[in-house]
C-alpha cells in the first residue's frame, strides 16, 4: 500500500526536476538551494523503492539495513537543505552567516548519519508490507526534530514576513508533517515521508523566483543601461 506514495512522488518529483533543469537559470542562493532540494528528493524516492522492493523480495538483512539506514541519513540531509532554505529567505545577512552555518550544519549531519549506522535496526513484516523500528529509527527522529525546533524558531523570529509567499511550502511542511507524523505512527507501513517532500517541493516551484521572469526583467534594465549610455554618448 505504501508503495503508492512513492510512485506518486517520484512521478512529481521526475516532472519537477525535468522541468526545472531543461531551462536557463539565474543562479542565485535560493535557485541553487532549489536544485539540490529537488534533486536530492529525487535521490531519495528512488532509494526509498529500493528499500520497499527489497524487503518484498526478501533481500538479504545486511543489504536491507544498509539500504534502509542510507534512506533515515537521506531524511536528515533533507531536513538540513530544508533549514537552508529558511534561512536564506528569513535572513538578509545569510551570506555573511553562511561559513559557520556550514560547520554547524555539517557537524550535525556527519554526527547524525555516524550515529544512524551503527545504532540496530529491525524490520517488522505485516503481510505484503513492512516497516523499520529501533534505535536507528528513533535517533532519526530527534536528529530531524532538531532540525524542525530550529526552522520552527526561525519562523517564530520572523513572523513580519510570514505573508510572503516564499514561506508557503514551510507551512505547507508544518501542517502536512504534522498529519504524516501522526498517520505514521498508527499506520507505520504507509510511506508518506518522501512523497510528502516532492509535494512541498511542487508548491516550492511556483513561490521561487521566477528565473524566466527574472531574466527578462535582467535584460530590460541592461537595454535600459545601454540606452542611456548611447543617449550620453549623443549628448556629448
Amino acid at each position: 500500500m505504501g508503495i503508492g506514495f512513492i510512485i506518486s512522488g517520484l512521478c512529481v518529483s521526475l516532472l519537477i526536476n525535468v522541468v526545472y533543469f531543461s531551462k536557463e537559470r539565474i543562479k542565485s542562493y535560493e535557485t541553487s538551494l532549489y536544485g539540490y532540494l529537488i534533486f536530492t528528493n529525487l535521490l531519495g524516492l528512488f532509494l526509498e523503492m529500493a528499500c520497499t522492493l527489497s524487503s518484498f523480495f526478501g533481500a538479504s538483512e545486511l543489504l536491507l539495513n544498509s539500504l534502509v539506514k542510507s534512506y533515515l541519513i537521506y531524511l536528515v540531509g533533507w531536513a538540513i537543505l530544508f533549514l537552508y532554505y529558511v534561512i536564506i529567505i528569513s535572513c538578509d545577512s545569510y551570506s555573511k552567516i553562511r561559513t559557520n552555518l556550514f560547520k554547524i550544519t555539517s557537524f550535525l549531519y556527519l554526527t547524525a548519519a555516524i550515529v544512524i549506522s551503527f545504532l540496530p535496526i529491525e524490520h517488522v513484516f505485516t503481510g505484503t508490507n513492512s516497516y523499520a523500528i529501533g534505535k536507528s529509527v528513533d535517533a532519526t527522529y530527534i536528529f530531524t526534530g532538531i532540525i524542525m525546533i530550529a526552522i520552527f524558531m526561525i519562523l517564530l523570529t520572523h513572523l513580519k514576513k510570514i505573508k510572503n509567499r516564499k514561506y508557503l511550502p514551510l507551512l505547507s511542511f508544518f501542517v502536512l508533517g504534522i498529519i504524516v507524523t501522526i498517520t505514521q505512527r498508527i499506520y507505520p507501513e504507509l510511506l508518506m515521508v518522501t512523497a510528502m517532500e516532492s509535494f512541498i517541493m511542487l508548491i516550492m516551484y511556483f513561490t521561487i523566483e521566477n528565473p524566466d521572469v527574472k531574466m527578462i526583467e535582467q535584460l530590460n534594465i541592461a537595454k535600459d543601461t545601454a540606452e542611456k549610455a548611447n543617449r550620453a554618448k549623443s549628448d556629448f
